[in-house]
Formats: structure tokens, C-alpha cells, sequence
């Protein structure tokens, strides 16, 4: 075959080399150190196996989180009063209550979800708040007449 006039040929001794031919090690763009210096020097940190909390109101997470939507149709529906509720209440060890945004189910609300249950509960009223905590928080059985029927579908044979 013939090679066509513009182009060159090279035998291999003689090819062209790259302009920006690439390392044989290329190093790593970022390197780490190879003796990091601990972060802090408080003998207890240095000897125990996890680190500290930073903040000492850093500590392990809750077994229970109640949360209580507080978004439009649910504050209308007065979410606030029993958001209100259950920081009075006297709440099992390891539960705490937050408030949250919209949890989607704006026509149902006030709505209340517990996790890690997955339990969610529709139009909780502040009254209905002792129950959930001394049945659901406490003996471990949700409230059957609070069940929001959208998630928890009931089938009946």
C-alpha cells in the first residue's frame, strides 16, 4: 500500500515522541501525609478507642424520635399545641420529640411519626398525646384509632 503524500511514515526507531509525555510515576494530586498528627493531645482522647464528642451535648443517638409536623395545614390544624404536649410529657428514656416540615400529608394533620417504628399517626390531638406516649413510647403497641390509614393499610377477609 501506499502512504499517502501528507503523511510521514517513521520506522519505529525514529517516531515522533509526544510534546508533554506523561511521568513514569505520576504523583498523587493530593498526598497524604504519612504520620497525620493527631488532632488532639488530651491524654484520655489519645487512649481511648473512639473519639470524643466535640460537644457534650454530642452523645449517643436517641432509641426514639417523635416528630411533629409543623408546616401549614398542620399548624392550622393545631400541630403546635401538641408539639407543646409532648415536650410536657414525661417521655421514656432515649425519646425525643423534634419538630419537622412537611411530611406529605397535609390533609390528615396534625401528623405525627415516630421512628425508628415507622409509625405514622393522623389528626393527633393534644389529648391524645398521654396515650401515645404511655402505650406506644412506653409498652411498645401504637394506637390502632390514630393510624394514618394512607400508610398503615388495614386489609380485612
Amino acid at each position: 500500500m501506499k502512504a499517502k503524500e501528507n503523511e510521514k511514515t517513521f520506522p519505529e526507531s525514529e517516531s515522533p515522541k509526544p510534546e508533554n509525555p506523561k511521568p513514569e510515576n505520576p504523583k498523587p494530586e493530593n498526598p497524604k501525609p504519612e504520620n497525620p498528627k493527631p488532632e488532639s493531645t488530651n491524654s484520655q482522647s489519645l487512649n481511648s478507642q473512639s473519639p470524643e464528642p466535640e460537644d457534650p451535648s454530642d452523645g449517643p443517638e436517641p432509641e426514639k424520635t417523635v416528630w411533629v409536623c409543623q408546616y401549614q395545614s398542620c399548624d392550622r390544624s393545631g400541630s403546635a399545641e401538641v408539639l407543646e404536649a409532648f415536650r410536657q410529657a414525661q417521655l421514656p428514656p432515649g425519646t425525643r420529640v423534634e419538630s419537622s416540615g412537611c411530611m406529605g400529608q397535609c390533609s390528615s394533620g396534625p401528623t405525627v411519626r415516630v421512628s425508628p417504628d415507622r409509625i405514622w399517626y393522623c389528626r393527633v390531638k393534644p389529648s391524645d398525646v398521654e396515650a401515645i406516649v404511655e402505650e406506644h413510647l412506653e409498652r411498645g403497641k401504637p394506637i390502632d384509632r390514630l393510624l394514618n390509614p394512607r400508610i398503615h393499610l388495614r386489609f380485612y377477609y
